[in-house]
């Protein structure tokens, strides 16, 4: 009689770092290699009270905080600038122009 084969947990379980590891020390830094977590802005000041269950990133450097933080102010102009240049050409023009659903990307997200 041959021997069933034997299912082993070890085998379904997700392959990579678990959080609690030096690899990804919260679960908001699962994320962190494909870029689409959001830095803790705690962490590095030594004050994040969360720790491993924190829902944001601690891999992120204190610079990537400023980065993304500049980033979103650098948007948030140019939304301005788009939505205040449609408001110009619909005087200019007389009438209600609606502006298209989706605003030109500003250049930084070009590259």
């Amino acid at each position: 009689r041959a021997a069933k084969p034997m299912l082993e947990l070890a085998s379904f379980l997700p392959e990579g770092p678990f959080v609690g590891t030096p690899e990804c020390p919260s679960v908001g830094s699962v994320g962190h290699k494909h870029g689409i977590c959001a830095p803790c802005d705690f962490v590095h000041r030594d004050s994040c009270r969360t720790g491993s269950a924190c829902k944001f990133c601690h891999l992120c450097s204190p610079a990537e905080v400023r980065h993304r933080k500049k980033e979103k102010q650098r948007v948030a102009r140019a939304m301005k600038h788009w939505q205040q240049a449609v408001q110009q050409a619909s005087a200019v023009a007389g009438e209600q122009v609606m502006p298209p659903s989706q605003p030109p990307m500003p250049p930084a997200f070009l590259s």
